[in-house]
């Protein structure tokens, strides 16, 4: 970071204090969730713990902060304050507030769901990492109802929904992720202890990244006034209740999410914006559910957040399921759409296998599919330049008509991709993408005339002038046609004055003396530093302005006065024009709807191809999977030689591929050393069912076979959260909890290592009896990875449900001589390796008998537990069918005793038996 930053400067001490003590005077805040800057116009400065925070982990040292008397400051230059507002708003989830100075009044402020104030304000452009958008949420919970509403306000989308919850939330979590909330409000409470909201705070906390605040409104007594006002319809006679149920929504049976949908409104001051939102009904049921242990466990996105990479550069190692993909992506919207759709898999077999049928089309025609790829690689950020045109910005300058002609440019080559996807045979093709890019391509035809009818193109055919601008055509105005003809004539006469110069210095013209628009000086003659000597002894003639790298730039007597000239009849022009250029933006936001469906649109297609591309080029191709609907029979998985898709792209690595083999219903239990490859099977397993889910081909073998689920859950690692309060052991029953509530026998589940928070008697029970309730109550797809080797007895109880898989590791005659084969088998692992492991890196040789020896007392020491286990079952199961052929009551106690003698002679533990049996 650099270390050239401003002064802070006051006109005198009065000032000083006056500035220093209005700060003071500001609310409180918690300096953990908001940072509060000031503009000095030049500057900015932060002071006490924010100024601590700008040092520490943007300026990395701490001596850049000042003080006034005990008040630590510090300034921050324009440069470095992009770089802070990523950090503080993308990494940390924090807000931040912005006031002027020296009055110290409010600006803006911008938070993580919504960052649109602050980028208009000062020009900046915020990506998260994952490609997602700002969307800020609104929950409220009442009597084991959840209501939603999520506001996307860069795009003008919102989503309501309202659904019965458990008391751990996990289809509110579920929702939040898949629709990407990175900021929630909830009701204002005085009693932040209630067992409730303590709860859903709880779950909040579970999601990295969200930032959670109060908000007092959550009133909808006047949802339709508002409603009324930021809806998308034209027509007066659609109510805001007939525009909803077109939508599907019947506000009278979501109360909860309507009054969620006014407090959005109100903290996002949705009232003050000028185009309209589109309101949505969101179902839970039509996305997999997730919970954020997945997400995390299955790497769908990068580690961390913050700027969003454009694309993969060539040689960097792919860490993520979104990486795979991207680096395909042509578009920026093609990369928020993959995004979106990593975090809402289908459910709905027709839907995937539409999305199969497109990709398999990608992958069959090749021509046609790099034609089309080729033509996204020119296509800009529709989003960020609709946005730049709707922008409300004071700033009515010729260069706002940038954005319009680079949408314009859109525009005109939509033919060529219509032509492109003209080319594939499969009717899918047309009907999804070509039909809807010709009823678009209709609509923007207009946009296009606009465009041509009121700006002047002749720039974008003009490579004689540096630094060319778009201008308003002066005929659109007969003022600006005067002043036109004016920079007409004076552009003629700068020409002739190059032309003149030429001649007088034997120059060849444009290639040896160039006329150029130096950004200081204007109109500007250059020629390169090894011909600057025919100017010497020019002084007068050609005065010479500044040398630099690229050369000597010099001027004439006569040519200094038309630069002058040029610059005073330019800003007569784009004065006069500021108003043209407003009416030409405002006409040009209307057609912000069908912008959005064509990026849209073409971030479908990007991805579509993306899926195409990474199945044909990775280093054994993906096959298109066979899917079993939800509630058909015979919903199991069948994999041959499938891989991780994400480990499969890293350098120098050899891939072992597995089988898997899971009966409907199955549970999957595995066995084997650490790093055997326990983890990754069971991880495998999940990304491939959400890679076939998103419509994607998988890294396995041809006749590859998948149910469609409902969920993917997990359950894995061992990480404590000191942070937020948890300890390993409460992380690892919170997330197990919320599986248990929320999976159906539609899920999968992925468990690794569950119980080694705590005790080693107290995790296997746990192991055992989750483990029992997933395979009889549940019933669920469940891989369960353990170390608990007792546990695969299960595959005795319920031999149709349970099997038992090991990861192969071969032995050698020395301790260390240990082979990892990778390779997952039928079977139950023979023995375990920590101790070998120790050896191999190792470990003193002290240490390793030590634990070899209490390895051994415990393995008797478990087994001798697990039969007295077991025993005190089969005892209560004897006693029982005793006491039954007793009828309750002994007249025999001699025959009584024989048939309890009879009953117990083939059980575990005889003799121990036997001595009750004497006992009784």
């Amino acid at each position: 970071m650099s270390s050239t930053r401003p002064e802070l400067k006051f006109a005198d001490t009065t000032h000083e204090r006056s500035y220093f003590r209005k700060l003071a005077q500001l609310p409180e805040k918690d300096d953990s969730v908001v940072l509060r800057i000031v503009d000095h116009k030049d500057y900015f400065s932060c002071v006490g713990a924010d100024a601590e925070l700008v040092a520490n982990d943007i300026y990395h040292t701490p001596s850049v902060i000042k003080h006034h008397q005990d008040t630590p400051y510090v300034t921050i230059s324009p440069q470095v304050l992009f770089s802070l507002l990523k950090y503080v708003l993308l990494d940390k989830g924090m807000k931040v507030e912005f006031y002027s100075s020296p009055n110290i009044t409010q600006i803006c402020v911008g938070s993580p769901g919504n960052l649109d104030a602050v980028s208009s304000q000062y020009g900046f452009n915020f990506e998260f990492a994952d490609g997602s958008t700002p969307v800020t949420g609104a929950i409220k919970v009442s009597q084991g109802q959840v209501g939603l509403a999520c506001c996307d306000s860069t795009n003008h989308l919102v989503w309501v929904s309202q659904f019965d919850d458990n008391e751990l939330y996990s289809n509110l979590e579920s929702a939040l992720l898949q629709i990407g909330v990175k900021e929630v409000i909830v009701p204002y409470s005085r009693n932040t202890k209630v067992p409730d909201q303590l709860k859903l705070l709880q779950m909040l906390a579970k999601i990295d990244g969200i930032l959670v605040d109060e908000h007092r409104n959550f009133n909808a007594n006047n949802i339709n006034d508002d409603l009324a006002k930021i809806i998308d319809t034209d027509d007066e006679n659609v109510t805001p209740t007939i525009y909803l149920k077109s939508r599907g929504i019947d506000e009278t049976k979501l109360p909860l999410a309507m009054e969620c949908t006014a407090a959005v409104i109100d903290h996002l001051h949705l009232l003050e914006s000028e185009t309209p939102f589109d309101f949505n009904l969101f179902n839970l049921a039509d996305y997999m559910r997730m919970d954020s242990s997945t997400i995390k466990a299955l790497n769908l996105f990068p580690a961390g957040s913050g700027q969003r990479q454009s694309s993969l550069k060539p040689g960097t190692q792919v860490t993520s399921v979104f990486e795979l993909y991207s680096r395909y992506c042509k578009s920026t919207a093609g990369q928020r759409l993959l995004s979106q759709w990593l975090k809402q898999p289908l459910t709905n077999y027709e839907h995937i296998s539409r999305r199969q049928q497109l990709v398999q089309a990608m992958v069959d025609e090749s021509v046609a599919r790099l034609s089309v790829h080729e033509w996204l690689q020119k296509v800009p950020d529709i989003r960020r330049l609709m946005a730049k045109v709707s922008s409300k910005s004071q700033d009515y300058s010729n260069k706002r008509l940038d954005d319009i002609v680079r949408l314009y440019q859109l525009v005109q080559s939509l033919p060529a991709l219509t032509e492109a996807l003209e080319d594939f045979d499969e009717p899918l093709i047309k009907s999804e993408f070509g039909d809807t890019l010709n009823e678009i391509s209709t609509h923007l035809t207009k946009f296009a005339e606009l465009v041509e009818y009121t700006v002047d193109l002749s720039a974008l055919n003009s490579a004689s002038l540096v630094g060319a601008e778009f201008n308003v055509k002066p005929e659109f105005d007969e003022g600006l046609v005067e002043i036109a003809n004016t920079l007409a004539r004076v552009e003629r006469d700068i020409q002739r004055i190059h032309e003149e110069v030429a001649d007088d210095l034997g120059m060849e013209l444009n290639k040896k003396l160039k006329l150029e628009k130096h950004q200081v000086h204007g109109w500007a003659l250059r020629v390169t530093r090894n011909d600057s000597s025919v100017l010497r002894n020019t002084g007068k003639k050609y005065p010479q302005l500044q040398t630099v790298k690229a050369g000597v730039f010099f001027t004439t007597p006569r040519l200094q006065e038309l630069a002058k000239e040029y610059d005073d009849t330019h800003s007569q022009y784009n004065s006069k024009q500021a108003e043209l250029i407003r009416n030409i933006l405002d006409i040009a936001a209307t057609y912000s709807p069908k912008f959005t469906q064509l990026s849209l649109l073409l971030g479908t297609i990007d991805v579509i191809v993306a899926f195409a591309i990474a199945a044909i080029t990775a280093k054994i191709e993906y096959v298109r999977p066979q899917l079993i609907e939800i509630g058909q029979e015979g919903r199991r998985v069948d994999l041959k030689d499938s891989r991780h898709p994400v480990l499969e792209e890293q350098p120098d690595l050899v891939i072992v591929a597995n089988d898997v083999d899971m009966q409907p219903h199955g549970f999957s239990i595995i066995t084997g050393p650490n790093m055997g490859g326990k983890s990754t099977y069971i991880r495998q397993v999940g990304v491939i069912a959400l890679m076939a889910q998103i419509g994607s081909f998988i890294p396995a073998a041809a006749g590859a076979t998948l149910p469609v689920f409902d969920a993917i859950l997990s359950r894995i690692g061992a990480g404590d959260s000191q942070l937020k309060g948890l300890s390993t052991f409460m992380v690892e029953m919170l997330e197990t909890s919320s599986i248990l509530a929320s999976a159906t026998s539609d899920s999968l589940i992925i468990i690794d290592e569950l119980g080694r928070g705590t005790s080693t008697y107290d995790g296997f029970g746990l192991a055992w009896a989750i483990s029992e309730h997933l395979i009889a109550t549940t019933k669920c797809s469940t891989l369960f990875a353990t170390h608990f080797h007792e546990v695969t007895e299960l595959a005795d109880k319920y031999p149709d449900q349970v099997s038992n898989l090991h990861v192969v590791a071969e032995v050698g005659s020395s301790s260390d001589d240990i082979t990892l084969m990778y390779k997952v088998e039928p079977g139950i692992s023979d023995q375990s390796f920590g101790i070998h492991v120790a050896e191999v890196v190792k470990f003193p040789a002290k240490i390793v008998n030590m634990a070899k020896r209490k390895a051994s007392e415990l393995v008797e020491g478990g087994e001798s537990v697990c039969k007295r286990l077991k025993a005190t079952d089969e005892v209560k199961e004897v006693l029982q069918k005793w006491r039954t052929e007793m009828g309750g009551k002994v007249t025999d106690a001699d025959a009584a005793v024989a048939r309890l003698r009879e009953l117990t002679r083939d059980m575990v533990d005889g003799k121990a038996l036997q001595e009750l049996v004497d006992t009784l």
